[in-house]
């Protein structure tokens, strides 16, 4: 009977050792992927007047009439934005152009008419996005704020040729559905407490990390996650990390430091991506803001509302240092200058029609090594 007992122990003991490093494993590496994200205060966009300080005082009109759910709302039927897109011209070229029509065929500001809260959604977790660049691709696609109905459009270098992601080892294109938070806006001109930088005039960037490759133009209702911020010649650029609401991860994470769980390396993937992005070209890395740490939740609903408020300002001219080119045509009933659907008709009905994408230059299909 010793014998069997002094087996046993025998038999157990590593075993235990085993059990208690994996636990201790486990739980450094929780608390250093949470640290990510709670590694500088959460508080960095102070409200101003124009933003809602309370759930109960959110603009009515910009959530569709839903009422701001309380802790223990019960969930609502929520309703996807219905679109369907419209490309004309070469993609390569630059008469490429993507436009959207809604539901019922009627052409759309691809800025101003596509709701940031989705239509029978009360969570102030989801919103809707619009994808630019899809997955893999290279053509930089970025959404035009001087042309009627405001297409996303193939941009342009400081050289005049067309722009392209270039391959920066190991990334292919974008790793992830690029695009943006439509009916937002951040300010040039004014720089928030607590913030390295002014904002960079445009509309906050969107990371899709959900598993489906996306199309231009595609809209897509998210959850956000977190955000990452850069510095680009002296302005502040947001990138809010999302995910499909349909994705299955969506059910399993809450705050972005829990995707290392789920997706490991993705968060150190989207740092290396835009810190190194603009190396091939321009030589240098882009700064990232806040020491690099990922902005929690709450702390980006706060981002985009303001952003919104901002953008409501724009289409009631109401926003000081706005370009006298920019497009604020919008069917929206707040909307100083209304949309002319008989114009954009026109428009549409004149651009040439879409063909087959033309070749890429040769160097997009290279990759670049970069010695940082």
């Amino acid at each position: 009977m010793r014998c069997f007992r002094s087996n046993l122990t025998r038999s157990i003991t590593p075993w235990r050792f085993v059990v208690a490093f994996v636990l201790v494993y486990s739980t450094t590496f929780y608390l250093l992927a949470r640290k990510l994200s709670e590694s500088e205060p959460d508080r960095l966009l102070p409200l101003d007047d124009n933003v809602p300080e309370s759930k109960e005082e959110q603009n009515q009109d910009d959530r569709n009439g839903v009422e701001p759910d309380g802790e223990n709302a019960p969930a609502q039927p929520s309703k996807p934005f219905i679109s369907h897109i419209v490309e004309v011209g070469t993609l390569n070229t630059e008469n490429y152009r993507c436009y959207l029509k809604d539901e019922n065929g009627e052409l759309l500001s691809l800025w101003h008419d596509i709701p940031l809260y989705p239509e029978g959604d009360a969570s102030n977790n989801v919103y809707n996005i619009v994808v630019e660049t899809p997955r893999f691709s290279n053509p930089r696609l970025e959404l035009c704020h001087t042309e009627p109905m405001n297409p996303i459009v193939h941009t342009y270098n400081s050289d005049g040729t067309l722009s392209y992601a270039e391959n920066v080892f190991p990334f292919t294109g974008y790793p992830f559905n690029y695009g943006y938070f439509p009916q937002t806006y951040t300010d040039p001109n004014q720089r928030s407490d607590n913030q390295p930088a002014p904002g960079d005039g445009d509309l906050v960037d969107a990371i899709d990390i959900s598993q489906h490759t996306r199309k231009t133009g595609e809209v897509v209702k998210v959850k956000v996650l977190g955000a990452l911020a850069f510095i680009v010649e002296n302005r502040l650029d947001w990138k809010i990390v999302c995910v499909d609401v349909n994705d299955p991860l969506t059910q399993k994470i809450k705050e972005v430091y829990q995707l290392e769980f789920v997706m490991p390396g993705i968060i150190r993937a989207i740092h290396e991506f835009f810190y190194l992005f603009k190396v091939p070209r321009r030589g240098g890395v882009t700064p990232i803001a806040f020491k690099g740490s990922y902005r929690k939740v709450e702390v980006v609903n706060q981002i985009l509302s303001v952003s919104h408020s901002l953008w409501r300002n724009v289409i009631t001219q109401k926003q000081p240092g706005i370009s006298s080119d920019t497009v604020i045509e919008t069917r929206h009933p707040d909307g100083v200058v209304q949309a002319n659907p008989e114009k954009w008709q026109s428009i549409v009905a004149k651009a040439p029609p879409k063909t087959k994408p033309a070749p890429m230059p040769d160097y997009v299909n290279t990759y670049f090594y970069p010695r940082i």
